[in-house]
């Protein structure tokens, strides 16, 4: 970071008569920026981006609970806001590999914003999800409402999250904001995990998914028949491919090695219902931004469903299709 602050300086420095109002940014991204330079002052006109990046999303910010990188990453965080006031923080909330595994961190990000609101960051850049198979939008919504008071209190929160999926999901909206806390339990009951990198069984306690299973689906279906509006069918219908996929993988083996017939029968059309609400909202191809995976043309039930984790698309022309 020395020789690229070193570089705004000097241009800065060239500049700043002719344009005195003139500002700069800098990422202090992955690396080769994060860590802050020892012996040397930050142009005032110089705002640093430092990205709160490839963390564990389970725990609080400081790295108190999980050591290692993400308190070295929070330490040197820290050491930014010592050096100048104009911090702004990037940060991943978001799971960028599987699509089908929204991060369940809505209750962790809000301790995390108030925390860096209270330790001098100046802005922040909230990056999130961006299929739809998950709690993007409600995400989203949390997080503009957090910027605009980061200090609102965890009852006020959830009221924000039960507003939200009234609006978004209808009459059923208390079943989805019971899901929301449901699947940030199964979340929790794992230990460390990074929702930008980590495969659904790390991100996801699968024994708690599969246990819970049906009361899932009595959400889920319940609300689809409660919304007041086909849009809100729809959205619900979407939402839920997510959780019928991972609880799908979490029942696969055992039932498939071990189950009886009835209860084969009872995960085939469960799984029989997840495809085709995927092939219906014309998701057959992006199940991951850089693992590119593909629906498979032609339901297999005997194949686990992490085999469509595996199957490219050739192009990215082929994805936008």
């Amino acid at each position: 970071s020395a020789t690229l602050i070193d570089f705004i300086a000097r241009i800065s420095d060239e500049l700043i008569d002719e344009y005195p109002e003139i500002e700069f940014w800098m990422l202090a991204y992955l690396g080769s920026t994060t860590k802050p330079p020892v012996g040397m002052e930050i142009p005032e006109n110089l705002t640093i981006c430092y990205c709160h990046y490839l963390v564990c999303n389970n725990h609080d910010v400081t790295g108190e609970i999980c050591g290692g990188y993400k308190e070295e990453i929070y330490n040197y965080y820290k050491s930014w806001t010592e050096l100048t006031e104009n911090v702004h923080v990037w940060y991943y909330a978001n799971a960028f590999t599987y699509s089908l595994t929204p991060a369940p961190n809505i209750y962790q990000f809000k301790e995390d914003i108030l925390h860096f609101a209270e330790t001098g960051a100046k802005g922040f850049f909230f990056q999130n999800e961006e299929t739809t198979l998950g709690f993007d939008d409600l995400s989203s919504y949390l997080a503009a409402e957090l910027l605009w008071n980061p200090y609102m209190t965890d009852e006020e929160y959830q009221a924000k999250i039960d507003e939200f999926c009234y609006i978004f999901y209808g009459d059923g909206y208390e079943l989805i904001s019971e899901y929301v806390k449901e699947l940030n339990k199964a979340g929790d009951l794992n230990e460390c995990w990074s929702a930008l990198t980590d495969a659904p069984f790390a991100v996801y306690n699968y024994d708690y998914l599969a246990a819970n299973f049906d009361s899932f689906i009595e959400l889920f279906e319940t609300a689809i028949k409660m919304a007041n509006t086909s849009t809100q069918e729809a959205r619900l219908k979407r939402l839920s491919c997510h959780m019928y996929f991972n609880c799908i993988a979490a029942q696969f083996d055992d039932t498939m090695a071990n189950g009886t017939d009835e209860e084969k029968a009872v995960l085939t059309e469960r799984y029989q219902l997840l495809y085709d609400r995927l092939y219906e909202i014309k998701d057959t191809t992006m199940f991951g931004i850089f693992t590119n995976d593909k629906l498979p043309e032609v339901f297999n039930p005997n194949e686990h469903p992490f085999n469509w984790l595996t199957k490219k698309s050739s192009t990215w022309g082929d994805m936008m299709e």
